[in-house]
């Protein structure tokens, strides 16, 4: 039995030939030999059994009410994947006792810990990884499916994560370490930085083109934690957005998961 696959509907029907020479596609033109169907034979095949096998995993987000924890909270919730809060005490110091070292000797969050029958467990603990692991189990939900677009969402996530989070990050420590001149320094070089994102939302609704990705949220995650000091005024296409993205009923529940009061 073989798995068909139809590029004018998506969809895949199955076939008892034993063979499979040629795929004509009258709408889209294309013809495919049998070597491209054996191929796409092949993807589906195990495209389903890596989502068969995926429905059996249980996922458990340890974290707190940081932009991190946030950021993948909103990832997951926006590729569908249910998954249970496991809230660490922070201010308790709960990320340096025992347990939460042997998922994270680094002590940090968020961590992912993915539980399959029969399998050890999987543990993830940078909100990055966490961001890409949910986008590639749900393919099409939160990157692009083509070369390009993807390259272009990539490209955009990562200006958000080095020129604007990364300074944010930087400015948090030097807070800490009492040089309040080079913190407030580097907030105001990341929320310059940031507003030129207004640009990448003049023509398009997000920020990596017509459809929502991880630059959105990673862009959306840190937008919020500068919102009264962003010049929104002057910035109507990245309020526009921001407004926007804020009202996904995934985004309002992701920014709520650590909020359990």
């Amino acid at each position: 039995m073989r798995r068909m696959w139809t590029p004018d509907t998506g969809r895949t029907s199955t076939s008892q030939d034993n063979a499979v020479h040629v795929v004509a596609v009258s709408n889209s033109g294309i013809d495919m030999d049998w070597h491209s169907v054996a191929a796409l034979d092949d993807f589906f095949v195990n495209e389903h059994y890596r989502q068969v096998d995926a429905m059996d995993a249980i996922l458990e987000l340890y974290g707190s009410q940081t932009g991190n924890c946030t950021r993948s909270a909103i990832a997951l919730e926006e590729a569908g994947l249910p998954y249970t809060v496991r809230l660490v005490d922070l201010p308790g110091g709960e990320h340096r006792r025992a347990g939460h070292l042997a998922l994270n000797p680094a002590g940090k969050v968020p961590v992912l810990v993915e539980h399959r029958p029969g399998k050890p467990d999987f543990v993830l603990t940078q909100s990055n990884a966490i961001m890409l692991f949910a986008a590639e189990r749900v393919p099409g939900r939160l990157l692009p499916h083509t070369e390009r677009a993807r390259a272009t969402a990539y490209e955009r996530f990562f200006f958000f994560l080095t020129d604007v989070i990364g300074p944010a990050h930087a400015s948090f420590f030097l807070q800490n370490q009492g040089i309040a001149d080079g913190a407030a320094r580097l907030i105001e070089r990341m929320i310059t930085t940031l507003e030129t994102a207004d640009l990448y939302v003049e023509t398009d609704e997000y920020m990596a083109g017509d459809a929502f990705s991880i630059a959105d949220i990673a862009a959306f995650t840190i937008a919020a934690s500068v919102e009264t000091q962003v010049a929104w005024a002057r910035l109507p296409n990245l309020r526009r957005w921001y407004e926007m993205v804020g009202s996904r009923p995934s985004v309002v529940r992701g920014q709520r998961a650590f909020d359990l009061s």
